[in-house]
């Protein structure tokens, strides 16, 4: 399996680079510790040379952080330093769509998810849910969202769609093929 962490590693270091020669870096300081969250998760899959990078990018980061002047947070970063209650369905929809939009399909699952449980019979968030797991590679997990979704509509294309791509990352290729062949009936 292919692991992310060596090149999220390298594009931390390319970033925190830019930034100390004063130049701009798309997402600015939010995005790179965010990125540096992500290759923490998986340090232990990086060799010796690399974890010694992470700690010099690490060290690096902490230092630009410092000298930054301090700006008012996004509104997806102040909306996370809220404790959203789990009754308040609405504001955890609201907030998961925005980090999937965002593309911080993590973070959407976790609202999202909370979405699914209060609403079972919502058919756009059990795809929603599908979508952002095949993105993951969280393969068994969009096997188990597009199968709600199926149950919920099941003649409905997309989640016969997303069911078939999931399905063919599992290696089920012939349920894979003809989920494929009824979406594309279903809508061409």
């Amino acid at each position: 399996m292919v692991r992310l962490e060596p090149v999220a590693l390298e594009l931390l270091e390319y970033k925190v680079d830019a930034l100390e020669r004063q130049q701009p870096v798309r997402g600015g300081l939010v995005d790179l510790w965010e990125l540096r969250r992500a290759i923490e998760q998986g340090l232990a899959s990086l060799g010796t040379d690399d974890r010694a990078r992470f700690v010099s990018v690490s060290r690096r980061l902490n230092a630009l952080a410092q000298l930054q002047p301090q700006k008012s947070p996004s509104r997806v970063a102040t909306l996370d330093a809220l404790r959203i209650d789990d009754e308040f369905v609405p504001a955890h929809e609201a907030l998961g769509r925005l980090h999937a939009e965002a593309g911080r399909f993590g973070r959407a699952v976790g609202h999202l998810e909370i979405v699914a449980d209060a609403r079972p019979e919502d058919l756009e968030t059990r795809l929603e849910l599908a979508r952002i797991f095949l993105e993951l590679r969280a393969v068994e997990r969009a096997r188990t969202a597009s199968d709600a979704a199926l149950a919920l509509a099941p003649e409905n294309p997309e989640a016969r769609a997303l069911r078939a791509a999931a399905g063919m990352l599992l290696g089920e290729t012939d349920a894979a093929v003809e989920g494929a062949e009824l979406a594309l009936e279903a809508d061409p």
